[in-house]
């Protein structure tokens, strides 16, 4: 076969249209789940867009940063399974629509909530295999 006529089938999605019971899709297990029905449906293409933290309009074609990636992005069960949140901490957060984001509401709740674990220093276990959080030394 000519590898010049080959095709390929993608989807183009933006993580932030995944659900999730945190207000924006992220890099969690929905993000896993459309990677798994992707692998079998035989899809190799997945077009993500930009993943930089949004700017005006919320926007990612606006980013405030080029060089960093979306912290609302980031995975809040992964943050509590790895013991940077507790279960209380996603309990106690309010329900958000499933229809749309609300970019503003999603960050006032989301980003506080990350505030403390960045006080941490991750660091390796002796057998390398996850990371743990040790208190950072630094103030």
């Amino acid at each position: 076969m000519n590898s010049k006529h080959v095709r390929d089938a993608g989807i183009l999605l933006h993580l932030t249209s995944l659900p999730s019971p945190y207000g924006i899709g992220d890099l969690g297990r929905n993000a896993y789940a459309i990677a798994d029905w992707m692998e079998q449906a035989d899809i190799r293409l997945w077009q993500l867009l930009p993943l930089h933290p949004t700017g005006f309009g919320n926007s990612p074609y606006a980013p405030r940063s080029t060089f960093a990636g979306n912290e609302l992005l980031i995975d809040l069960e992964a943050l509590m399974h790895e013991g940077f949140l507790s279960p209380e901490d996603l309990a106690s957060l309010p329900s958000f629509s499933d229809d749309s984001v609300l970019f503003q509401k999603v960050q006032e709740v989301k980003l506080p909530i990350m505030r403390f674990p960045w006080g941490i220093v991750p660091q390796r276990e002796e057998n390398g295999s996850m990371w743990t959080g040790k208190p950072s030394s630094r103030k």
